[in-house]
């Protein structure tokens, strides 16, 4: 049976929030002072060598620390 070594990271998470548009240059704009945050308290998590076919279940919590609305488009594994 193979195994593998897993690491979860929420940067992908981190990438597709809360992103800002870039000014003519390729400079981003500067966020508003009240714009959404994502914040993730623990952003990567090592789950070791995991067998193949065996499951494995982690949990990111992710929090808004902005005062306007943090809305997730889009969420993908990396």
């Amino acid at each position: 049976m193979r195994s593998i070594r897993v690491t979860l990271v929420a940067a992908a998470l981190l990438a597709c929030a809360g992103s800002v548009p870039a000014e003519e240059g390729g400079t981003p704009a500067p966020a508003p002072a009240d714009a959404p945050r994502i914040v993730v308290a623990q952003p990567t998590l090592d789950l070791g060598v995991v067998r193949e076919g065996e499951t494995v279940r982690a949990e990111f919590i992710v929090e808004n620390a902005g005062r306007r609305e943090l809305r997730i488009l889009r969420a993908k594994p990396s």
